[in-house]
């Protein structure tokens, strides 16, 4: 059995991330609880290796986010998997568990508001990063690739000026999250070169649900987990 640890990133108010965590607990057994934060993880867990991660409280999110999930975790994960939650993201089904996900590298919800967008896909893609499976071997050519996230930089790559390919924060600000880099950006490089494998639309409709679509409907409230407040109600999840 591949071992496998939860990695929860939090510097806002925990209580909700350790809600998170408790539930995730509940319905999968880990080995390493990998804790991000500006302090320290305050309960003990049974039988599970607690490592704290101190970091400073997040200012600049696109950086600083981006800089945790595409540099300091693939440089510190030991486990074959590592399943990464957050307050709006968990686990709640561990009857949709599948023992086929440890075929995969990467897991995410996927995003039907992607498909029919083009090139360089020609269907249904995955998918969100925020509750999403990750295998050390993706992790391993992450830090080979040392993925560039400043939008600027790609200002030839005509990929830059396409909506589906960066993210918009609350200042207006345009951005590219980790997962859009992982699964977009650089999805054929890590695919050609390194052999990674990302779970189809399927398989990551019963691990994750994200956005309300007819196609994932068979697994609305009853996937593996979630992630995000459209889709909490589904799972009697108040956020």
């Amino acid at each position: 059995m591949p071992t496998l640890s939860i990695t929860c990133i939090e510097t806002r108010e925990i209580g909700p991330a350790l809600d998170a965590i408790e539930r995730t607990l509940s319905c999968i057994p880990v080995q390493k609880l990998y804790w991000i934060s500006n302090q320290e993880f305050p309960r003990i867990l049974q039988d599970i290796q607690v490592i704290n991660v101190l970091i400073r409280e997040i200012d600049d999110f696109a950086d600083d986010i981006n800089h945790i999930y595409l540099r300091l975790i693939p440089s510190i994960i030991s486990t074959d998997f590592n399943l990464m939650i957050q307050a709006d993201g968990f686990a709640v089904n561990p009857a949709a568990w599948s023992e086929e996900f440890w075929n995969y590298d990467y897991i995410g919800a996927p995003w039907p508001w992607m498909w029919g967008g083009g090139p360089p896909w020609k269907g249904p893609i995955v998918g969100n990063g925020g509750f999403s499976l990750r295998s050390k071997k993706l992790y391993r050519a992450l830090n080979e690739i040392s993925i560039d996230w400043i939008l600027d930089h790609h200002n030839d790559d005509p990929r830059a000026s396409q909506r589906e390919y960066y993210g918009i924060l609350p200042s207006g600000e345009r951005f590219i999250p980790e997962d859009l880099l992982v699964c977009l950006w650089y999805r054929d490089l890590l695919e050609s070169r390194y052999s990674i494998r990302f779970s189809g639309t399927e398989l990551a409709s019963q691990f994750s649900i994200e956005t309300i679509h007819p196609a994932m409907e068979k697994w609305l409230g009853k996937s593996f987990g979630f992630h995000g407040i459209r889709a909490a109600p589904y799972y009697g999840v108040t956020l």
